[in-house]
């Protein structure tokens, strides 16, 4: 009896032990463990919601509470010393591809932001070259991303691609065409070379706040003022300041390209004494829609532009973009005005911006020899002038020929890169009339 009651004792401590075996078993010390409420959490994996949170989780996080954002910072350039570069600080002045439209941005996707024009390169800098620098860019162009673009005519009628070299593509200097430019892009200004690297070969691309090429008019001095009748003659303005026709480069006939119909010309007149600027359009086209006296715009009309400065003074570089900049408007630095002639045949005005004054103007139509003529007669202080320019001053001027042939279409003759008048108003796309 006394072994089996042994025997029962021994068992019973043996499954007693196992048991607290057991339970000391299925408590880890607590250094050991790794609780669910401190797994970091993964920022990649998006939530099984449809709506995303915007709430901090409210997992704990393994960093200390005092530490920055996990964004990692951008990079700051050094040089050999360790010695923090500076980068070039941005322009107002930017590339973009597309028709210009009052809808571009120096801030979207494709807009090419430039630090300089037409300067020497530094670390980080993005540089416009054209003609006025001379024949090449300069050279040590390891660390750029390069575009060329050059100027073609119908019917593109805007600067293309015609070359592109990516970072570490090219090193010595790139000729700089004659008419037409180069985009230099340092390797650390990444989303500019990826934007540059997504212009197309038959993009038409759109240099914002930057005249490339040259338009100079002379205007002449009478000592008898034209008269406002409809008829316009070299002796009464001088000779043609420009003759609007598709052969010539400083007119755009790009909404004209898809009928190839580009039979709309002109001429253009300009002349000036001490008290007055005279100046006269005539349109030749086969066609004449102005049924009412508003909204020339949208009507067979010219507009003009006038500038109390140079399109390519700094007042103009700081203010040439009225879509973001209403300055030169305000201030009456630039003023847009419109003429046309009623199909019932009254002289009509309007004034767009910058308070612009009529003067004294007459538009006659001739359907016999299918002209549209324009002349205007207006004072320097109708233009904004405090006081009259004298001989060798200079001054901007631009026109569009709107040559809508119904109420359907809508089509505009206007200088390259719309002349500060179509598309995106860029006053430094106007002419430069020096006064002889």
């Amino acid at each position: 009896m006394k072994k089996v009651l042994a025997f029962l004792l021994v068992a019973i401590m043996v499954v007693a032990l196992a048991a607290c075996n057991g339970n000391e078993t299925s408590k880890a010390p607590a250094n050991n463990s790794t609780p669910a409420e401190s797994t970091p959490v993964d920022d990649s994996t998006p939530a099984e919601s449809d709506e995303p949170s915007a709430e901090p989780s409210d997992e704990p996080s393994d960093e200390p509470s005092d530490e920055p954002s996990e964004e990692p910072e951008e990079s700051v350039p050094t040089d050999e010393s360790g010695n923090e570069i500076e980068i070039p600080a941005d322009t107002n002045k930017y590339v973009s591809y597309g028709a210009p439209n009052t809808g571009d941005r120096i801030d979207q996707a494709d807009s090419v932001v430039l630090t300089g024009y037409n300067e020497e390169l530094a670390y980080g800098a993005v540089v416009l070259f054209d003609a006025r620098f001379g024949a090449t860019t300069p050279a040590g162009l390891e660390d750029y991303a390069v575009l060329v673009a050059e100027y073609q005519a119908k019917p593109y009628f805007g600067y293309v691609k015609t070359a592109y070299y990516a970072v570490g593509e090219a090193s010595a200097a790139v000729n700089i065409p004659a008419d037409g430019f180069v985009v230099v892009v340092h390797k650390y200004q990444e989303s500019d070379v990826k934007a540059l690297a997504a212009y197309g070969e038959d993009d038409s691309i759109y240099p914002h706040g930057i005249q490339v090429k040259d338009i100079t008019w002379n205007a002449t001095f009478v000592a008898n003022a034209p008269a406002q009748d409809g008829t316009v003659n070299a002796n009464e303005y001088g000779a043609v300041v420009s003759h609007v026709d598709v052969d010539n480069p400083d007119w755009d006939y790009a909404q004209f390209a898809a009928s190839e119909d580009y039979d709309i010309v002109a001429d253009v007149y300009i002349a000036y004494d001490a008290e007055y600027l005279y100046y006269a359009v005539v349109v030749e086209m086969d066609y004449h829609y102005c049924p009412n006296a508003s909204n020339l715009w949208d009507q067979c009309a010219i507009q003009v532009n006038t500038l109390t400065n140079s399109p390519v003074g700094e007042y103009i570089a700081q203010h040439y973009d009225n879509i973001v900049d209403a300055t030169a408007a305000n201030e009456g630095v630039c003023r847009q005005v419109g003429y046309g002639v009623t199909n019932a045949g009254e002289s009509v005005f309007e004034s767009y911006m910058g308070g612009g004054k009529s003067g004294d103007y007459k538009v006659v139509r001739d359907e016999t020899n299918q002209t549209t003529t324009y002349e205007v007669k207006i004072s320097w202080e109708d233009i904004g002038f405090e006081e009259a320019p004298n001989t060798g001053a200079s001054f901007g001027f631009s026109i569009s020929i709107n040559a809508r042939e119904d109420s359907t279409t809508w089509k505009n003759v206007k200088m390259r890169n719309g002349g500060g008048i179509i598309g995106r108003n860029d006053w430094s796309k106007m002419a430069t009339v020096v006064l002889k």
